[in-house]
């Protein structure tokens, strides 16, 4: 009994992932705002929907393969930009490209007269 939980388990999960990873792979950057929220809405959705058929069966593995594919179309465009910052980052400092570091003097009332600043 505990081999078949465990394959029955572990063929559940590998699926998902493979589903996420295509998801993942297609969807790249969101083209739109509603896009995004589109994709929040849902991913919470079919979560809930997951927690609520959990008994039903053919209704239960489609309900997560579903939820697969919304995470994986969140997780692309989060990959893309933390790719993008860190090839950035390495490219800034493979040349010495420092960015612009403005030093302000922080002035209290304390410190100096105001009438006689100028």
């Amino acid at each position: 009994m505990f081999d078949l939980l465990f394959a029955k388990t572990f063929l559940i999960v590998g699926g998902m992932l493979v589903i996420t990873t295509f998801f993942s792979r297609i969807n790249k950057a969101y083209e739109t705002m509603s896009e995004a929220i589109i994709n929040i809405v849902g991913t919470f959705l079919f979560l809930f929907a997951i927690m609520y058929y959990d008994d039903v069966y053919p209704l239960n593995l489609i309900l997560v393969a579903i939820f697969s594919g919304f995470i994986g179309w969140g997780i692309g465009p989060t990959v893309s930009a933390l790719g993008e910052n860190f090839k950035m980052r390495n490219y800034k400092k493979k040349y010495g490209l420092l960015s612009k570091i403005v030093i302000t003097e922080k002035k209290n009332i304390y410190s100096k007269n105001l009438w006689t600043e100028r």
